[in-house]
C-alpha cells in the first residue's frame, strides 16, 4: 500500500506505466493567474464602480471595510484589494506573491535538475485523494499513503478511539459492509469479494500508518471535499497519541485555490502547482490536535449538538473548519422538507423532467449556482430517494449500456416546493457521522432559518 514516489516517477517517465487522465469540467480546471491580467481586471472593476455598474458595486461586499470604502472615491487600490480577497488572499501584495511563486514553481517543474520538494528528510505523504501520480510527476521522492478513510455514510457512533487503528478497523468494517453491500449488489457487483478486498486494503493502509512514527517527516494533504473533514479529524486523533507521532508532523489544508472556479479535490491541482503547495506546509500545532480530537468526538456523537456548539463557539478557528462543519450539519434532513443538501441538489438537477444518465446528472450538479463540494456518494443517495414508500425519483438500469438513468417524480417536485417532508415517505435509515436518521423515529433535522439542529418528532 505504500508507494515510493521516485520509483513511480521512473515508471511514468519510462512509459512502463501510463498516468491516469482526468478530464475536468471548465469550472474545475486550474487557470493560472498572471499579473498583467489581474491589473487589467482591477482597472475594469474600478471603472465599473465609477460608472455605477450594479454587478461591480456588489463585489464590494467581500471587503471587511465596505462601509468605510463607500465614504470615499473608489480607487484602483480598492479594486485590487477586492480581487485579492476574491482569490483567497488578505491583500494585493499577498496575491502578487502567490502569482510570482506560481511562475517560479512552474519553471522549476520544467527544469531537469530541480530539487525534490521533499528533499532532505525521509518523508511520508498522506492524502485522502489519489495524489501519488501528481506528486511523482512534480518531482517528490518520498513515500505516499492513500488513506480514504473513514468513508461517508458509515456510522461512526461508538467506534474505538482512532489511536488504536487495529481495533478501530475491526469495528468499522462490519458497518462499511452493511452500508455498501446492498448498493454493490444492486449494481451487479460481487459484494462479498469486493468488500473483502476493501477490508484487506484498509488493513494494509493502517499498517503503513503505524510505521509513520519511524519517518523524519509526515505531510498530511487535506482537500475541501466532504470526506476530508472526517479523514483529517481521524488522523489528528490518531497522531494526538504521542507514541504514534513522527518527529515532524506537518499539514496543509486547502479549501479553495486561486484560478479554480470550483475547488472540489486536490486532484484538480497539476504537478507544478503541487510543488507550490509544498511550500505551504506547517507543523501541526497543539491547538490543532485538540480541535481535530473535538471534531472527531463530535462527528461520532449520537446527536449533532456537540458539532453545532463547536461551530457556534468559534472553536474551529485553528483548522478553519467552519464551512466544512456547516456542510456536515446540512447533510441532516432539513426541517422544512426532510432533504439533506445533496438530496435537494440531486432533485434540482432532475427538475427539468427529462431522464439524464449519470454523467449528465454530475454535469448538472456542477453547473448549479452553489454546487456540492463533493459528488460521492450521490449514487447511494439517489437509490435512497428512489426507495421510499412514494419515491422522490426513479432509477432505471440499461443493462445493454451498463448505464443508470434518472427521473424525478411528482413527490420529488413537491419536496422541492416545500409541500412535503421526505421523512414521511423515506423507508431506509442512514447515518450522518454518529447521528442515525431513522424515518420511523424522531429525527435530528437542520433548521435553515434558525441555523441549528432540532429534533423533529414526526
Amino acid at each position: 500500500m505504500i508507494i515510493n514516489l521516485a520509483a513511480l516517477a521512473a515508471e511514468l517517465t519510462a512509459g512502463t506505466r501510463s498516468p491516469k487522465n482526468i478530464n475536468f469540467d471548465d469550472r474545475l480546471t486550474l487557470k493560472p493567474l498572471n499579473l498583467v491580467q489581474l491589473r487589467k481586471r482591477a482597472k475594469e472593476l474600478r471603472n465599473g464602480w465609477r460608472s455605477g455598474d450594479i454587478a461591480s458595486l456588489s463585489r464590494l461586499a467581500v471587503r471587511p471595510d465596505t462601509v468605510r470604502v463607500h465614504k470615499k472615491p473608489l480607487q484602483l487600490t480598492d479594486a485590487q484589494q477586492v480581487l485579492a480577497i476574491e482569490h483567497g488572499h488578505h491583500n494585493w501584495a499577498a496575491l502578487k506573491r502567490f502569482v510570482v511563486m506560481q511562475s517560479i514553481t512552474r519553471t522549476a517543474h520544467r527544469s531537469s535538475d530541480a530539487a525534490a520538494p521533499d528533499k532532505g528528510k525521509r518523508t511520508l505523504h498522506i492524502a485522502a485523494d489519489g495524489l501519488s501520480e501528481g506528486l511523482a510527476l512534480a518531482g517528490f521522492t518520498g513515500d505516499y499513503l492513500f488513506l480514504p478513510f473513514p468513508l461517508d455514510l458509515v456510522p461512526l457512533r461508538g467506534l474505538p478511539d482512532p489511536k488504536d487503528s487495529e481495533k478501530f478497523l475491526e469495528a468499522y468494517h462490519p458497518r462499511d459492509r452493511a452500508v455498501w453491500g446492498p448498493f454493490m449488489q444492486l449494481n451487479g457487483v460481487d459484494a462479498e469479494a469486493e468488500l473483502d478486498r476493501d477490508y484487506h486494503a484498509d488493513k494494509a493502509r493502517l499498517d503503513v500508518l503505524k510505521t509513520a512514527r519511524s519517518y523524519e517527516r509526515v505531510c498530511i494533504w487535506s482537500g475541501p471535499h466532504s470526506p476530508a473533514i472526517k479523514s483529517l479529524a481521524f488522523l489528528l486523533s490518531y497522531f494526538d497519541e504521542p507514541q504514534n507521532r513522527p518527529a515532524s508532523l506537518e499539514l496543509v489544508s486547502l479549501r479553495d485555490f486561486p484560478g479554480i472556479d470550483l475547488f472540489v479535490t486536490t486532484l484538480q491541482l497539476p504537478p507544478e502547482t503541487l510543488r507550490q503547495v509544498a511550500t505551504w506546509f506547517r507543523p501541526v500545532r497543539p491547538e490543532q490536535f485538540l480541535v481535530g480530537r473535538q471534531v472527531w468526538n463530535a462527528l461520532s456523537a449520537a446527536t449533532p449538538i456537540e458539532l453545532w456548539h463547536l461551530l457556534q463557539n468559534d472553536a474551529l478557528e485553528p483548522l478553519a473548519w467552519q464551512p466544512e462543519v456547516s456542510r456536515v450539519l446540512e447533510q441532516l434532513p432539513a426541517l422544512h422538507d426532510g432533504l439533506g443538501s445533496l438530496e435537494r441538489q440531486l432533485l434540482q438537477a432532475l427538475a427539468p423532467g427529462d431522464e439524464p444518465n449519470m454523467a449528465a446528472v454530475r454535469k448538472r450538479l456542477l453547473q448549479q449556482a452553489k454546487p456540492p463540494t463533493y459528488l460521492w456518494p450521490w449514487e447511494v443517495i439517489a437509490h435512497r430517494l428512489a426507495s421510499g414508500r412514494q419515491p422522490a425519483m426513479t432509477m432505471r438500469l440499461d443493462t445493454h449500456q451498463s448505464q443508470w438513468w434518472f427521473q424525478i417524480t411528482d413527490v420529488g417536485r413537491e419536496l422541492l416546493a416545500g409541500k412535503r417532508h421526505w421523512m414521511d415517505f423515506a423507508t431506509e435509515p442512514y447515518w450522518v457521522g454518529g447521528v442515525e436518521i431513522n424515518p420511523a423515529k424522531p429525527q435530528w433535522c437542520w433548521d435553515h432559518k434558525a441555523q441549528k439542529p432540532v429534533l423533529r418528532q414526526g
